[in-house]
């Protein structure tokens, strides 16, 4: 039996998540909620803007895949300055 007591092979199999997250995920969606929904991050947009950049920042794919054949081509790239409290 190699090192640690575990067997070739025992465990999760690839993409089953493990009960703690799919615990903590059910627990997140039932109080998001509970403590308002949509209308509390529009606060939180409002009184911390930081926090909720943050959280926007999790839903930006880490990874941009693009096809070989037809690669993405950027013309032209943009910044605007916006104020979070108008």
């Amino acid at each position: 039996m190699p090192r640690g007591g575990k067997r070739p092979g025992a465990g999760r199999k690839p993409g089953v998540p493990n009960k703690v997250t799919a615990d903590l995920k059910a627990a997140l969606k039932d109080s998001f909620g509970k403590v308002g929904g949509v209308k509390y991050l529009v606060e939180l947009a409002k009184s911390d803007p930081r926090t909720y950049c943050t959280l926007l920042g999790k839903l930006v794919p880490t990874t941009v895949a693009g096809d070989p054949e037809n690669p993405l081509v950027f013309g032209k790239i943009e910044v605007e300055i916006v104020d979070p409290k108008s």
